[in-house]
């Protein structure tokens, strides 16, 4: 895959929009277009690393050098992403699953930032139709 096709494959995993991204890279959806259709074709390494830091993925992953998403996060975190993405559910699918408001506090917790409480670990497991166990302990 190549580094856009990277891109887009990670803003439609995590269901963010180009604005969405644009927003938290701080720049324009036109220029976050760019990017993911390869029209600018020497994007700066701030936005790579701002982008792999909004996927929770390595920059290495994003530019085709690493074929690991993973950033060694906790691995209950990385089950969660794992499971989701293997069964086709957005984050925003597993938000409303759970009943966050939206997708924010699962990307953060995918991308290790904020720690869930047992109760709250015990739902997304729900939600992913895994035993809190298979989450828990990898199994």
């Amino acid at each position: 895959m190549t580094r856009n096709e990277r891109m887009i494959s990670l803003r439609k995993q995590s269901g963010m929009t180009l604005k969405e991204v644009a927003d938290r890279l701080g720049v324009s959806e036109a220029t976050v277009q760019r990017y993911e259709s390869n029209k600018i074709k020497n994007v700066p390494c701030e936005t790579i690393e701002k982008y792999a830091d909004i996927f929770g993925c390595s920059p290495s992953y994003i530019m085709g050098w690493d074929n690991s998403e993973s950033t060694g996060t906790d691995d209950v975190y990385v089950r969660i992403k794992a499971r989701r993405c293997e069964i086709g559910m957005t984050q925003k699918e597993l938000a409303t699953r759970c009943g966050y408001k939206d997708h924010t506090t699962i990307n953060k917790m995918e991308n290790g930032l904020v720690d869930m409480p047992l109760g709250r670990l015990r739902q997304i497991a729900s939600a992913l139709d895994m035993s809190f166990e298979e989450l828990i302990l990898g199994k």
